[in-house]
């Protein structure tokens, strides 16, 4: 150092880190005996400890790593191990299917309840799953603030019909359903409610099943728009043709974008001008059949391809479904579907208490770890589905 060096403060440098390691605590619980009553009397562990093997955090950790962040069971079994956990595959696997399966379920049930009421349109899609080696379908039904899922047997109107009836079910009868049919049996003397009843508009693709099942129904532009990029003309014209309507195609879907940033008085002498550039859009006739063909198709959805302007709410795609339903079909790559009722009702509700904590940045790991431990400190995601619902329109 030089001589005539001096002090000139502080240089803060930040250094993050994570210390990963056991937390073993050994209880001693008290015993006394009373002569007179011939008993014994011990303490009690803390609340959320009681017959319980394992912490809070570490079970939460295990639900976190196989849901959350998509980790199958076996490298589960590795890790804990090697951090001194003695856990067994049973154990990981009772724990994320059966242990907490049933808490869980009451609170996905009041989530969809409080979701259903949070919006007046819901939108929906659907994927395929493996059910013990059998072919099924997972249903996503949501909104910005919530998400839901629904294996099922069939894919078809009469299963989206019936999707909602275990909201009439109470935790016991739902423990027993194992398909559609069963649904059925349970509910022989109670009024069973249609989606319909839920639901007023459906945000959908045109898949036959999502037919007349509301009200309303509004169809996604991107899908729309899906069907005129499959087109492969060969001849140059019929290509610069399709290239041109695609980009009044687009044009006019983002019209449609502005028109639900306006006001309620800009909508009024907006609606019938955009009605009428619909009929004007898709009556062209460009010599190129499939493109006429596939316009024409377009123009006979008019009714549900503009139902936003009579309900600006609505969103004109269904990005928000197929986004949900994302979560589904990574998880089933890697494990390649649930193999008991037990797993496949837990994926149903887990996997939608992750996407809910997603949309309502709610941390999924401390979420779960208040529940299991039973604090409660931590508003509960239907409470919080109900508090951001938007202001109704006036």
């Amino acid at each position: 150092m030089p001589s005539d060096i001096t002090h000139r403060g502080y240089r803060e440098v930040t250094i993050q880190n994570i210390i990963f390691k056991t937390d073993t605590v050994i209880y001693r619980l008290e015993r006394l005996y009373s002569p007179s009553t011939e008993k014994f009397y011990e303490a009690q562990l803390p609340q959320g400890l009681k017959g319980k093997s394992y912490g809070s955090e570490l079970e939460a950790f295990v639900l976190t790593l196989y849901y959350q962040l998509r980790v199958p069971e076996e490298k589960i079994l590795k890790l804990l191990p090697s951090q001194g956990i003695v856990i067994s595959a049973g154990k990981i696997s009772n724990l994320i299917t059966r242990q907490y399966l049933r808490e869980f379920t009451e609170e996905r049930n009041a989530i969809l309840e409080a979701g259903l009421g949070s919006t007046s349109y819901h939108q929906i899609d659907d994927t395929g799953m493996r059910v013990n080696g059998k072919n099924c379908y997972v249903f996503t039904l949501c909104n910005p603030y919530y998400s839901s899922f629904f294996t099922r047997e069939r894919k078809n109107s009469e299963t989206v019909l019936q999707m909602l009836n275990e909201l009439q079910l109470d935790p016991t009868e739902l423990a027993v359903v194992q398909s559609d049919d069963l649904v059925d049996s349970i509910l022989p003397d109670k009024k069973k409610k249609q989606l319909g009843d839920y639901i007023d508009i459906l945000v959908a693709d045109d898949a036959g099943q999502f037919h007349n099942q509301t009200n309303h129904r509004s169809l996604c532009w991107i899908h729309e728009g899906r069907h005129y990029e499959k087109l492969t003309p060969l001849v140059p014209s019929h290509q610069k043709s399709l290239a041109q309507f695609l980009s009044y195609f687009w044009i006019y879907y983002y019209q449609l974008k502005a028109y639900q940033q306006q006001s309620t008085e800009e909508q009024r002498q907006q609606k019938l001008l955009l009605e009428t550039e619909f009929d004007k859009l898709f009556s062209r006739q460009t010599g190129y059949s499939a493109l006429d063909h596939r316009i024409d198709l377009t123009k006979q959805k008019k009714p549900y391809l503009l139902l936003v302007l009579d309900f600006p709410e609505v969103p004109l795609d269904n990005n928000e479904a197929e986004r949900t339903v994302r979560e589904y079909v990574i998880k089933r790559k890697i494990s390649n579907g649930t193999r008991t009722l037990q797993g496949t009702q837990a994926w149903e509700v887990f996997l939608a208490l992750v996407d809910t904590c997603r949309k309502n940045g709610v941390n999924f790991y401390s979420y779960i770890k208040d529940r299991i431990s039973k604090s409660f400190k931590m508003p509960a995601l239907s409470t919080l589905i109900q508090q951001m619902q938007p202001p109704k329109p006036t």
